[in-house]
């Protein structure tokens, strides 16, 4: 961007291990915009609330590409280190940037911030929700819908449904997918050793999915056990976190059904393992298994583009809207439809990596991350416009779903947190 100045973009840490979704957007939107070439890319603020203090440690890897971190909400000086600066309020915040994606729960009137809404699932799975929950969500959304400037959302499935769900709200909407990115590390790690380490046996279909009831586990096991009825017996290996806060019983309830099914020993449960030995599998993998019921755009379809990985994946709209090379469909729900297209792709699967997919994938995926990563920052530069342009908005910022203090203790755990960020952060640090 020759003749402007560089472009200041501030990235919010929002969320924990509760939910790597949030997790790995985060980590995505950094890696695209620290990969831009140097005249492109700009400065990137990582922006942390002293409630989420703790989950830094899971956003380690995209540190060395930031060139500070702002603690917001925060008035004790105390905690500053190098790289590491403490605002109080809003106002300072944006002084620093020009730009903050994305404003997840966030809301503010007349202020640079991209809301983002991962997903409507509220709306089109309801059952999986109390009346509370569907009550707070949707009075946030109601809240960007009448107060937010921009609205960023990952797919033109979930502009469809916002569309539908809140017709005539207020910001402009931007449809901007995430991309993954490759880390060439991850091509040091010995698929087979990691196998072998957490004792899987080859060859394995690969699910990579937290325990949550609508990911579709269940079609999976169904599906499976349909398939050892006709004597195919394929072994299956699942990654994810075996907790759900809306269904404290979904875990033990799909490990009775894969029992029921006569499954247990022909699938293998490791919960959350390292990103690193998470790819290593899927290389290893004959396919990928994205079952799910509902995405906002799937973390896990994206892995499989990023590989050049074979995939069978339900055929909700996102699903289809992603498109992965290597993608394979079934409908929805269907046990036996995914039965019947496992079974007529086994033949012809082989256990991973394939090196000559895999280059394909990476010289697309390299140019997929270029895009993203350009669009945010087209994002920082129109934003102006886009505020000039809302002749309703207020006068005054209103934030509605943050605090403006701190918990009364959040000091201790910040301060422990900060303290080994030196050899990190070091103000100005580029990839």
């Amino acid at each position: 961007m020759s003749g402007l100045p560089r472009a200041r973009i501030g990235v919010p840490i929002i969320s924990d291990a509760g939910w790597m979704g949030g997790v790995q957007y985060v980590i995505h939107l950094v890696t695209a915009l620290a990969r831009l070439p140097e005249a492109e890319r700009p400065d990137i603020v990582l922006v942390l609330r002293p409630e989420l203090a703790n989950a830094l440690q899971l956003h380690a890897e995209i540190l060395p590409f930031v060139s500070e971190i702002v603690v917001w909400g925060v008035g004790d000086k105390r905690l500053e280190r190098p790289g590491v600066r403490v605002i109080p309020t809003m106002e300072g915040l944006f002084e620093r940037i020009d730009l903050l994606i994305p404003g997840h729960v966030m809301v503010a009137s007349g202020m640079p911030i991209a809301s983002w809404i991962p997903d409507f699932q509220h709306h089109v799975l309801p059952e999986l929700f109390t009346s509370q929950d569907r009550d707070a969500r949707d009075a946030i959304f109601r809240r960007i819908g009448s107060q937010a400037e921009l609205l960023m959302l990952s797919s033109h499935a979930a502009r469809r449904d916002w569309e539908r769900f809140y017709p005539g709200a207020k910001p402009t909407v931007r449809v901007v997918p995430f991309r993954g990115a490759l880390e060439p590390s991850w091509l040091d790690t010995n698929p087979e050793e990691v196998a072998a380490k957490h004792g899987v046996r080859e060859p394995f279909l690969i699910c990579c999915n937290q325990f949550w009831s609508h990911k579709g586990h269940d079609t999976l096991v169904r599906a499976l056990g349909a398939m050892r009825r006709e004597g195919v017996t394929p072994r299956l290996v699942c990654t994810g976190a075996t907790t759900d806060y809306r269904s404290h019983t979904f875990f033990d309830e799909l490990r009775a059904l894969m029992a029921a099914e006569g499954l247990s020993d022909q699938i293998r449960l490791l919960g959350l393992v390292p990103r690193a030995e998470q790819i290593a599998l899927i290389r290893r993998s004959l396919a990928v298994v994205q079952p799910s019921r509902f995405e906002g755009w799937s973390t896990v379809v994206e892995d499989a583009r990023l590989l050049g990985k074979t995939i069978v994946m339900s055929d909700i709209d996102v699903h289809v809207e992603q498109a992965p090379r290597h993608g394979h469909y079934f409908r929805v729900g269907d046990a036996a439809d995914l039965a019947a297209t496992l079974c007529a792709l086994l033949p012809s699967l082989t256990p991973g990596p394939h090196v000559d997919h895999e280059e394909v994938a990476r010289h697309e995926a390299d140019e997929l991350l270029l895009d993203y990563g350009r669009r945010v920052v087209a994002l920082s530069r129109e934003m102006p416009s886009i505020l000039a342009g809302n002749a309703q908005r207020s006068a005054m910022p209103l934030i509605e779903s943050v605090s403006e203090q701190p918990p009364a203790d959040s000091a201790r755990p910040m301060s422990h947190v900060l303290e080994g960020l030196r050899k990190h952060v070091a103000a100005g640090r580029k990839p």
